[in-house]
């Protein structure tokens, strides 16, 4: 059963299998490769990045220049993602408090949000005395998504961002909100950065928010990130998601802003701010790289730790040590310690519920993709 199955996969995880000898990447990493010195490929193309992704006085006039542009252009100056988690948070109430925009929230209900999350974004908006609203999918028409992620990766996650992501800009868009605002962290924006990495859809916003807003092409940018889909998902399927992604011929598309690109990430002061200056109060759980807004969240982390056999955010504490947020030494008890020894049964039973499959095929699937990882290795 279930039990035994758990005590499988266990003996199956390797977090010590041709690993990095300055982050924590191992072999498992999309697009990965290791030099003479054991040190992967996006340790080596941080080192000659670090100094244009590091230069804060350089990041800060780019966030500036967007801003200059685009402040009072419509009814808000910016669109900005709210979960109810820490970035979110934080990203809405430096946009509203020391930029002084005028700034909507916006949550993706895609049927897996926590009643933590729902509270948590009630109480905020009213704390911050600012607009929100919520997008909400047919359950019907994505979950084949869903289906196609779990297929491909193991787990959903890789649907949920692109649908979220697209109906953000989408709806910016739509509403004449010059500006997405998201709170997507530096760990997981660079976690598989590398400007020779064609199969990193993430890469086309990136480099678009590393230029000048006056060098900007919008919908260059956009058509180059569902190129990049068309090379990841089997043929015809982006047509599938193009419901949920803006019209690249209407003439007024919002730029997908990247907060944290431009401004220091440290999760820990992070925390701390907002607990000194609001009404926020992190989980009873927390911990860094936790996620409290998704119920399907540990499902999906449990079924990509079988897939990948490593913990999932092995590649975003690599970059939190390149960036010496952590040390190498606490990262690798933070992926001991992130393993999962108990079979998370609520979350499993909420996303097989959802997407109509059972437990046992996702993890036969996720197994199956371990599988045939090793063969290609």
């Amino acid at each position: 059963m279930i039990e035994q199955q758990v005590k499988t996969r266990e003996k199956e995880i390797s977090i010590e299998k041709n690993i990095c000898s300055k982050c924590v990447n191992d072999i498992s990493v999309s697009g990965i490769s290791f030099n003479s010195n054991n040190i992967c490929n996006y340790c080596e193309e941080y080192e000659r990045l670090e100094s244009r992704l590091t230069d804060y006085n350089a990041l800060i006039k780019l966030w500036l220049g967007r801003i200059e542009k685009y402040k009072g252009q419509g009814d808000y100056d910016a669109l900005v993602g709210l979960s109810g988690g820490k970035d979110s948070t934080y990203v809405l109430y430096q946009l509203k408090n020391t930029y002084g925009l005028k700034v909507k929230a916006w949550t993706l209900d895609q049927g897996f949000l926590t009643k933590w999350s729902k509270e948590r974004i009630e109480s905020i908006v009213s704390e911050l005395g600012v607009d929100h609203e919520y997008s909400k999918v047919d359950q019907t028409k994505i979950t084949p998504l869903y289906i196609l992620s779990i297929m491909a990766t193991g787990g959903p996650c890789y649907t949920c961002s692109y649908v979220m992501y697209g109906l953000f800009i989408k709806t910016a868009s739509e509403q004449n909100i010059p500006m997405a605002v998201h709170g997507r962290s530096r760990p997981q924006m660079l976690k598989i950065y590398s400007p020779h990495n064609k199969f990193d859809p993430y890469k086309p916003f990136l480099e678009m928010s590393l230029k000048p807003i006056e060098d900007v092409n919008l919908t260059e940018t956009y058509e180059d990130v569902l190129a990049v889909l068309n090379t990841l998902l089997p043929a015809n399927e982006v047509e599938k998601f193009s419901v949920y992604f803006p019209d690249l011929q209407c003439g007024n598309i919002a730029e997908f802003v990247p907060y944290f690109l431009y401004h220091p990430y440290d999760e820990t002061r992070l925390v701390e701010f907002l607990e000194a200056n609001m009404n926020w109060k992190r989980h009873q759980d927390y911990a860094i790289f936790t996620h409290f807004d998704c119920a399907a969240h540990d499902a999906a982390g449990y079924l990509y730790e079988i897939a990948d056999e490593r913990p999932f955010i092995m590649p975003e504490l690599s970059v939190s040590i390149r960036e010496g947020i952590i040390s190498r030494e606490d990262a690798l008890k933070r992926l001991e310690k992130e393993t999962f020894t108990e079979f998370p049964t609520k979350s499993m039973e909420t996303l097989t519920k959802y997407i109509n499959k059972t437990q046992r095929s996702l993890i036969s699937n996720a197994r199956r993709i371990a599988r045939r990882r090793s063969y290609t290795q």
